[in-house]
């Protein structure tokens, strides 16, 4: 029996075979103000002004890391986009009303470069954003698009007659269907979520929340099943609450590990936790590549690496691309973490992506696999994630010979049973030449060789 995860454009000839049934959906622990029934993100400005598949990054934030401001206060606002455009800063009030704060009559010219970091108000202006009635949630968004969109399509005749315009929300979601939505490539945002408060409370206590995701069996029977994944999740789900000290888990296993659901569940994430926490993203299964479709990857293949969730269709490359998860759709679900420290662990196949020349804990070699579009976050002031992945470009992830869990899985919750904290390079230095040992002596002639990368600094996965 072949042990090893091949890339999933080679499995479309594999035949399916049956698994014992394995766990689905559950909520480990008590996730913080968790709850199932929220449903989707509230107004069009969140869930309705959103590209998950953009060609580049914007960064919208403000400057307070917690994003908490207090009546009276002022604040400030940065974005930053990977590409030159035309930027709009669009803010939803806790009442529900919206405005258009950029462009206004003070800085008029919304045409942005590649790479500059925009400020509104911009240095010397005759006016402040001042929080003021009513608090509450608020939602600050911020769309690059390679062309101008109309003051008609806010509703308005105007945009820049006063310090913010007030705007109509169905037209501009009309708009963004009709001119945006058809053209991915064109356009990115990103919106960060603020709170306006009468009066700041004390510091809160920073949660720990896990997102484990693992996949053995798959719907479409031209996918190779594997034996452990959806146990991979789960074992190290339950470690890293024990052993870890998390709040909570949300664990997803096979027919619950759908696009969909796995969408939700990083929706979840970003409802239940706030700047400042710590968050664990952890994924077991197939992963594999594809012709990049928009420009973005910098690698000399052009390739879009993905991940494979339960109800990936093979029957064509369209149906593959429209039902994996991408690494531009990872990067982008991952930069809705903004502001919370992030570490990614990925046990799938070709886990490094493309070579290329960047800072792994591999002094000689680095990878744009996701952490393509993670370090271009980083360079425009998202430095926030840190990534383990099992292995190299050209390297599969293999299973143990015991059918318990998959290698590097093995190896980094054990890791998780040495004495006093550890942190993720702690884990990273024990798993592996353990797992470089196990694979070049249970797997003659293959080699699977983790990697790391993280800017972030410290990063404990036992307390």
């Amino acid at each position: 029996m072949n042990f090893a995860r091949r890339n999933l454009l080679a499995l479309m000839l594999a035949g399916a075979m049956a698994l014992p049934a394995i766990a689905n959906e559950k909520t480990l622990g008590t996730l913080p103000g968790f709850n199932g029934d929220k449903g989707t993100r509230g107004l069009s400005v969140e869930a309705k002004i959103r590209n998950d598949h953009p060609a580049y990054v914007v960064r919208v934030d403000v400057d307070r890391p917690d994003r908490v401001y207090e009546a009276g206060e002022l604040v400030k606002v940065k974005v930053v986009s990977e590409k030159d455009g035309y930027l709009y800063l669009i803010y939803k009030q806790a009442d529900g009303s919206v405005v258009c704060l950029f462009p206004n009559e003070h800085q008029r010219d919304n045409q942005i470069k590649a790479r500059r970091e925009t400020v509104v108000p911009a240095a010397g202006s005759d006016f402040n954003l001042r929080v003021g009635a009513p608090l509450g949630d608020e939602t600050l968004v911020a769309i690059v698009s390679q062309e101008p969109l109309k003051a008609s399509d806010f509703g308005t005749k105007s945009l820049v007659g006063s310090n913010a315009t007030a705007i109509d929300v169905k037209p501009l979601l009309k708009a963004i269907n009709v001119e945006l939505k058809p053209k991915p490539q064109q356009w990115a945002e990103h919106h960060v979520q603020i709170t306006t408060v009468t009066k700041r409370e004390p510091k809160q206590i920073k949660q720990r929340i896990g997102l484990f995701i693992g996949i053995s069996r798959y719907q479409d029977r031209g996918i190779r099943p594997l034996r452990v994944c959806g146990e991979d999740a789960e074992q190290f789900a339950r470690a890293m609450l024990s052993e870890g000290k998390l709040d909570g888990a949300i664990v997803l296993t096979n027919e619950s590990a759908t696009l969909a659901k796995i969408q939700a569940a990083f929706d979840q994430l970003v409802k239940n936790s706030r700047p400042g926490d710590e968050m664990f993203v952890y994924w077991s299964g197939h992963g594999g590549r594809c012709a990049d479709d928009n420009g973005d990857e910098t690698d000399g293949d052009k390739l879009d690496e993905y991940l494979v969730p339960f109800d990936t269709r093979v029957e064509s490359l369209d149906a593959l691309r429209s039902s994996v998860l991408l690494d531009d759709t990872f990067g982008r679900m991952i930069q809705q973490l903004d502001g919370r420290k992030v570490a990614i662990i990925i046990d799938a196949c070709h886990a490094g992506g493309q070579w290329q020349q960047g800072n792994a804990a591999d002094a000689d070699k680095s990878f744009a696999f996701y952490l393509d579009e993670d370090n271009r976050t980083k360079d425009i002031g998202q430095k926030d994630a840190a990534m383990l992945l099992s292995s190299q470009a050209n390297e599969t992830s293999k299973e143990r010979r015991d059918g318990t869990l998959s290698v590097m899985t093995y190896f980094l919750k054990e890791s998780l049973s040495a004495k006093g904290q550890v942190t993720l390079e702690d884990s990273y230095k024990y798993l592996k030449p353990r797992v470089v040992e196990y694979v070049n002596d249970e797997f003659p002639g293959s080699a699977q060789t983790p990697i790391l990368s993280n800017s972030v600094g410290t990063i404990v996965l036992r307390p």
